[in-house]
């Protein structure tokens, strides 16, 4: 046995032997001692051998999850969420989605987009009517490299609520109403060739959910069709105050600070979010909130 392994068997065996003796002295209190203070005692103690059950319950898993790693296993957390892995959910087998669901993600998440919907990119010209005059929706800029999958479908890939802004301030921040579609990479094509390979970032307003069977659009738009398409290059223009043979370009992800907000104290609607999206499968949840 190896000596982190060791170490998460003491810390199990210890909460073990906390939660058994502060069983005790609850019995203890609530047979010998006086009522209230009985009573009184008798709680803490359940809550002190509750705190440590919990926390032996806690080491046994990272013990577990520590002897997958060891064994070159995939992850417990990755297996209980294979359902939304890339290729599941590309292959219609995410997660259900039930009324529930999708109400909480109206009320939390500002949409009732979740992890799994078939949506189809709307028409070049609807989302057009969505951008100001630097082809930005809540200062979250729809770039070139979006526009060939206007018309196309694709599923919710994970519903993004949560950012770590490393560029600028470098905490996690809030997104309002944003998710990432399966496929839906960034080419670099009009950023100087950026080979990133970033995960686009689409708001609610650029998609419409499409129920199965539904009829598909038509094809992509074509550079022709794409009237007013222009006002998409502000990003691509380098900013003329650095040097010229290494431009600096502007993208969702330069972007990122000015399109997201300070996360507010942490509530239970932050800790849910995770499991109300789609993100993350409830028994993943639990695994990775030990």
């Amino acid at each position: 046995m190896s000596v982190v392994a060791r170490s998460y068997v003491k810390t199990t065996l210890a909460c073990v032997a906390l939660a058994v003796a502060a069983s005790a002295f609850a019995i203890f209190d609530l047979l010998w001692l006086p009522r209230v203070v009985g009573y009184a005692l008798a709680a803490l103690s359940a809550l002190v051998a509750f705190v440590a059950i919990v926390l032996a319950a806690t080491g046994e898993l990272v013990r577990y999850r520590h002897k997958l790693g060891e064994r070159s296993k995939r992850d417990l957390f990755l297996e209980l969420n294979r359902s939304r892995d890339a290729s599941a959910i590309a292959a219609g087998a995410g997660p259900r989605t039930g009324w529930l669901r999708r109400g909480l993600a109206r009320k939390f998440l500002g949409h009732d987009l979740v992890v799994g919907d078939e949506v189809e990119i709307r028409p070049w010209a609807e989302i057009r009517a969505t951008l100001d005059e630097r082809g930005c929706l809540e200062e979250l800029p729809f770039m070139p490299e979006m526009l060939a999958l206007c018309g196309q479908r694709a599923r919710v890939f994970r519903c993004v609520h949560r950012i770590f802004d490393y560029r600028k301030s470098r905490l996690m921040r809030h997104m309002d109403r944003a998710v990432l579609l399966v496929g839906t990479v960034c080419d670099g094509s009009s950023h100087g060739g950026c080979e990133a390979a970033c995960h686009t970032i689409w708001k609610p307003a650029w998609l419409r959910r499409v129920a199965p069977g539904t009829a598909r659009a038509p094809a992509a738009t074509t550079p022709a069709e794409a009237q007013g398409s222009e006002i998409l290059r502000f990003g691509t223009q380098f900013d003329a105050r650095f040097d010229p043979a290494m431009p600096r370009y502007f993208c969702q992800l330069t972007q990122l600070h000015a399109a997201s907000q300070p996360l507010d104290k942490l509530t239970l609607r932050h800790f849910l979010l995770p499991v109300v999206s789609g993100n993350v499968a409830p028994a993943a949840f639990v695994v990775v909130w030990r």
